[in-house]
């Protein structure tokens, strides 16, 4: 007897908290998607990572069952379950238009930044006495030191716009060209290289500024 007690109450508690996880999904109706929209700001790690995670959770509930068996206990979720499908996809196109707008806002600053950074090297001219030097390596020194910062920025853009397709995102057409940003990048880069000033690299002129 003790037992089949025992049995009963693994069902209900399995029952309660397979309620609780239904029960959770209130939060969607809870919080304003622009609390959210303030907490993650510009860190777009954060914004993928919350993107990534709103594709899991939806396949926890989306599926053509509509009740749950626990012994001879039935719970029929079919009314809940499409109500909080519709709210789970109001809230994900929601966030995802905030994320795209984020995205969009952050490469297009980043394209302004690169070329403006390639235009300084293509303008570096040693050669005539009327240009600022102190300037010149100064700027140079700035770019060599944000290189490495813009690479990782360019591939957490492009992981952002890779989310946004696979997401089905319906890209507007002000958002930036990601090939137009890296034809810039490719740019820069390229000068980068390319530049010699008095036969000495970019990275050795810096070399030498600090030594001096």
């Amino acid at each position: 007897m003790r037992n089949s007690y025992n049995d009963i109450e693994n069902e209900f508690s399995k029952c309660e908290e397979y309620v609780k996880t239904w029960l959770s999904y209130q939060v969607l109706w809870d919080i304003q998607p622009k609390t959210i929209f303030d907490k993650l700001g510009d860190d777009m790690e954060k914004w993928q990572q919350l993107m990534i995670e709103l594709k899991e959770e939806r396949k926890t509930f989306d599926n053509s069952e509509s009740e749950k068996i626990f012994g001879s206990i039935c719970i029929d979720y079919s009314a809940v379950q499409s109500k909080v499908n519709n709210k789970y996809d109001s809230w994900h196109q929601d966030i995802m238009n905030k994320f795209a707008e984020t995205t969009n806002e952050n490469l297009q600053s980043f394209f302004e930044i690169i070329t403006n950074a390639r235009t300084k090297l293509e303008n570096c001219n040693f050669e005539n006495p009327e240009n600022d030097l102190i300037q010149i390596i100064t700027d140079i020194q700035e770019i060599e030191k944000n290189i490495k910062k813009w690479s990782e920025d360019l591939t957490r853009y492009k992981n952002c716009k890779n989310i946004l397709e696979k997401q089905k995102y319906r890209f507007p057409n002000n958002f930036i060209d990601m090939d137009k940003v890296e034809n810039e990048w490719s740019k820069l880069k390229h000068i980068r290289k390319k530049i010699k000033i008095n036969g000495r690299s970019i990275t050795n002129i810096r070399s030498n500024s600090k030594s001096r």
